[in-house]
C-alpha cells in the first residue's frame, strides 16, 4: 500500500521545521501546506480495532479516545530516532577555545563539589546526571595546568558520558511522554482483526476525520490544556527503513544543559523543531505496511 502522494508527504514533513521561538501567529502559516496535504490524503473515516475490555467499552459508550505511550508498543523498534556519531556532537561543543572549556568545567566542578544543588538538579534528570558524573570524577578532573593532551582526553571522556546520558533521557522523554492513538484506513483486514481485536472476537470503532480535531485536550502529564496550539497531530505512518534524525535535537539539548552546569550565559531553551515528537512517531518498518496506519499524536510541550 502506497499513497499516490506519499513521497510528497514525506518530503514536506521532513522539510517543515519550526523552532519553538517562532511567533504563534506564524506557526499556523508555516503548517498550512502540510495540513492541507494531510487533509487531502486522509480518508474521511479511520478505524481502531479493539478487544472487549472495560477501557475499550468506555471509549465506545462515552466517545473517548485513549492514547498509549510508545514504550508499550508491540514493536520495540517503533518510534526510535537515530543520532550521528558522538564526534559530530563533540565538534559543535568544541567550537570554543580549549582553555575556556577547561576553565568553565573546572568552575562547575568546584561549585558542584562545594554542595551547590544547581537549582534545577533535583527536577531535571539530565542536569542531575551530569552533576553526579562530576561528583564521581577524580579530584584533579579538568585541571587547567595539566598537559593539553591530558585535558582533551579528560574532557572527551566526560562529554561522551554526558552525551550517552543525554541520549538516554531524550529517548525516555520521547517514548514515555509522547502519547499515540493508532488508527487504520481499512476495516476489512484479516490480520488487523487477528492482531488487535482478540482474534476476531473484538470490535472496531470508526472515527470521522473532521471530528478528531474537536477532542478536548487534557494533558495526562500536567493536567492542563498544554498541547500544541494548532490542534492534534494527525499523521500518516511512513513505512520503510528510514528513521528521524535526532542529532540536532540531542546536540542542542546537551549544549544547553552543559551551559547551565558551567554557569555560562544562555538564552531560554528553544526546541529545535516543535514537530519533532510527532515526526519520530511516523516512521515504521516495511513489514507493518499492511496496517495502513494513521496516528493521532499528543505531546506534553511542558516536558520538552
Amino acid at each position: 500500500w502506497v499513497h499516490n502522494r506519499m513521497d510528497e508527504y514525506k518530503s514536506l514533513l521532513e522539510q517543515t521545521i519550526i523552532r519553538s521561538d517562532v511567533p504563534p501567529e506564524h506557526i499556523k502559516f508555516l503548517l498550512r501546506p502540510l495540513y492541507n496535504l494531510i487533509s487531502e490524503m486522509c480518508p474521511q473515516t479511520l478505524f481502531r480495532y479493539r478487544t472487549c475490555s472495560d477501557l475499550n467499552f468506555d471509549s465506545l459508550l462515552n466517545d473517548k479516545i485513549y492514547f498509549n505511550a510508545p514504550k508499550n508498543f508491540n514493536d520495540p523498534h517503533d518510534c526510535l530516532p537515530y543520532t550521528d556519531s558522538d564526534e559530530e556532537i563533540l565538534e559543535t561543543i568544541f567550537k570554543m577555545p580549549l582553555d575556556e572549556i577547561v576553565n568553565n568545567l573546572q568552575k562547575a566542578t568546584e561549585t558542584v563539589k562545594a554542595g551547590d544543588p544547581l537549582s534545577l538538579a533535583n527536577s531535571d534528570p539530565i542536569v542531575s546526571n551530569i552533576r553526579n558524573s562530576i561528583l564521581n570524577q577524580p579530584e584533579d578532573i579538568f585541571n587547567p595546568s595539566a598537559p593539553k593532551k591530558e585535558q582533551i582526553e579528560q574532557i572527551f571522556s566526560f562529554l561522551r558520558l554526558c552525551i550517552s546520558q543525554n541520549k538516554n533521557e531524550n529517548k525516555k522523554l520521547l517514548r514515555e511522554q509522547t502519547f499515540v492513538a493508532c488508527m487504520s484506513e481499512t476495516i476489512d483486514s484479516t490480520l488487523m482483526w487477528a492482531h488487535y481485536a482478540d482474534y476476531h472476537k473484538g470490535f472496531a470503532l470508526a472515527y470521522e476525520k473532521d471530528e478528531l480535531y474537536k477532542l478536548e485536550r487534557t494533558c495526562p502529564e500536567c493536567e492542563k490544556n498544554c498541547f500544541f496550539k494548532n490542534g492534534l497531530f494527525l499523521l500518516s505512518v511512513i513505512y520503510g527503513e528510514d528513521r528521524v534524525d535526532a542529532t540536532r535535537y540531542g546536540r542542542e539539548t546537551l549544549s544547553y544543559h552543559l551551559s547551565r552546569i558551567c554557569g555560562l550565559p544562555q538564552k531560554p531553551f528553544c526546541v529545535p523543531d516543535i514537530l519533532f515528537n510527532a515526526k519520530f512517531n511516523t516512521y515504521k518498518g516495511t513489514c507493518w505496511e499492511y496496517e495502513r496506519e494513521w496516528r493521532l499524536i499528543f505531546t506534553c510541550l511542558a516536558n520538552q
